[in-house]
């Protein structure tokens, strides 16, 4: 078990896939952190599929956690830049749920990829959806939403 728990991120993902077995749900949190992984190492093309990989099995076991790794590869996108996909892998995720209780952060975060685009008025809407969220759960993280809200202009 030592060796198992020094190995590197991608080398434990794989095992646990292999252990578990491809059609286990742990195996979609595992593609999805590993995807987060490569993503944050500017590994963009080995990010991708996996990103696929995890939602397509996610979809196919209608998983309760895709809505989480949409919004996860939504903000992978965001950070390349690459609005537009961001906006739709978030709006995907507000199609599964809309009563999660962390769908707040896909209103901001759609807002944000709007707000980027320079869609302002339709940001302005995500971000009154998401407060409106936010202070039914008295989360913390408002003020972020608040200062993202104040930072985009009107049209």
């Amino acid at each position: 078990m030592a060796a198992f728990s020094s190995a590197s991120p991608p080398l434990r993902s794989f095992s646990r896939t292999r252990t578990l077995g491809a059609e286990h749900p742990g195996t979609l949190e595992s593609k999805n952190s590993l995807a987060t992984l490569y993503w944050r190492q500017g590994k963009y093309e080995r990010a991708e599929p996996l990103y696929q990989e995890a939602l397509d099995f996610g979809e196919s076991k209608k998983a309760v956690n895709r809505k989480a790794l949409l919004r996860r590869w939504g903000e992978a996108l965001s950070n390349r830049k690459l609005f537009g996909e961001a906006k739709a892998r978030y709006q995907a995720a507000l199609s599964l749920d809309p009563d999660d209780k962390d769908t707040h952060r896909c209103f901001r975060h759609l807002g944000n990829a709007l707000s980027s685009e320079l869609h302002f008025s339709e940001a302005i809407e995500q971000y009154r959806a998401a407060d409106k969220l936010y202070q039914g759960t008295n989360s913390a993280d408002r003020s972020n939403l608040l200062q993202d809200w104040g930072d985009a202009p009107l049209d």
